[in-house]
């Protein structure tokens, strides 16, 4: 059976009709021009970066020494690609508020299948961010360096670690804003992930000048905000919000070290496993408090969990991915990591 690589943008696709949009293998190309509109390609690239960033960071953190900082790291790679991305999401150009309106029907409703594909494309580009310069992840990564820690890669980390989670947020608050749906639980790990990175930034720089701590005392309480809003309609928000983040919020001053741009050998096993609580998706959407920090308790050494994701699968099909559309895609791009991000893709269907 042959598939062809046909371009088709998303209104013709339903329609049956025949039309033209920017296939996977130029989305590759930076030499192409693509617009806004192109969703579901850059979904499928955002996507594919996601895995390629928990896939390090989570699951194969122990198996690459390379620093970081060193250009042929895969930590380097996984950095050109989400440059990519971002050309492709056009954030700085086109904030949600006004991409909102290219995606409006004839009766001016939203349409939300396709504004879904935007919404979990930025969503995804941020939460690589956060997952890559996560003030716990840097540390985990930098103690197996067996050289001296440029400086000026912490102070890198600690920036663009704060930067993409208080975008993240605001994406999340003006796609809420302007009547997209957040019901998926991705959004509310999303939003409970940043809202922790946050949280850490708070109390570590609390004795800064007061604008800053405002910035960031209102960029947590958003993300507070944001889970709150989904609580009153979705159980799953409601257990990450009460048993995750405001436990986390209320002890973030005790892991104020993770921003010190000396880094600090050791940690306390429990203190690490309450951490990795936080960036662990499976762990997260249990149903067990936030455990605080004792040194009582062994440390768990279980991978986080990001169970795999099946391409033609209900998780794929509750994004708004049609099965025919997915087999449309570029061969090459389909070979990218999707074993770890089944739960990261669990969106509802038109859940943007």
């Amino acid at each position: 059976m042959n598939f062809h690589d046909e371009s088709c943008d998303e209104l013709t696709f339903r329609s049956g009709g025949w039309g033209q949009n920017v296939t996977l293998r130029k989305l590759l190309d930076w030499s192409t021009d693509v617009g806004v509109e192109s969703g579901f390609p850059v979904a499928i690239l955002a996507s594919s970066a996601l895995a390629h960033c928990t896939r390090r960071l989570l699951h194969d953190r122990n198996t690459d020494e390379t620093p970081p900082w060193n250009s042929k790291s895969e930590f380097a790679s996984i950095t050109s690609l989400l440059l990519l991305v971002e050309s492709r999401l056009q954030v700085d150009q086109h904030p949600i508020k006004s991409v909102v309106d290219t995606y409006r029907l004839d009766d001016g409703i939203i349409d939300h299948p396709a504004m879904g594909h935007v919404i979990f494309a930025r969503t995804g580009f941020h939460v690589c961010y956060c997952l890559l310069y996560h003030p716990f992840l840097v540390r985990e990564q930098v103690r197996k360096v067996k050289c001296q820690i440029p400086s000026s890669f912490m102070r890198l980390a600690s920036q663009k670690s704060y930067e993409h989670a208080r975008d993240l947020v605001k994406l999340l608050h003006d796609a809420e804003e302007v009547g997209c749906h957040l019901g998926a639980s991705f959004y509310a790990y999303s939003a409970c992930l940043a809202g922790s990175i946050l949280s850490l930034h708070m109390h570590a720089e609390k004795d800064t000048d007061s604008q800053r701590h405002s910035e960031l005392l209102s960029a947590t309480q958003d993300s507070i905000s944001i889970l709150e809003g989904m609580a009153k309609f979705w159980d799953h928000a409601s257990e990450i919000l009460h048993r995750r983040l405001l436990s986390f919020n209320a002890n973030a001053y005790l892991f104020d070290s993770l921003l010190d741009s000396q880094l600090k050998s050791g940690m306390d096993p429990e203190w690490e496993r309450a951490l990795w609580s936080m960036i662990d998706y499976g762990e997260m959407c249990r149903e067990s408090n936030l455990s605080i920090p004792s040194p009582k308790i062994p440390a768990s050494s279980d991978s986080p969990t990001f169970p795999g994701l099946e391409l033609g699968s209900e998780q794929m099909l509750d994004l708004g991915l049609d099965s025919q559309q997915i087999l449309g895609v570029d061969d090459d791009m389909m070979n990218f990591d999707t074993p770890n991000i089944k739960c990261l893709l669990e969106l509802a269907s038109g859940g943007g």
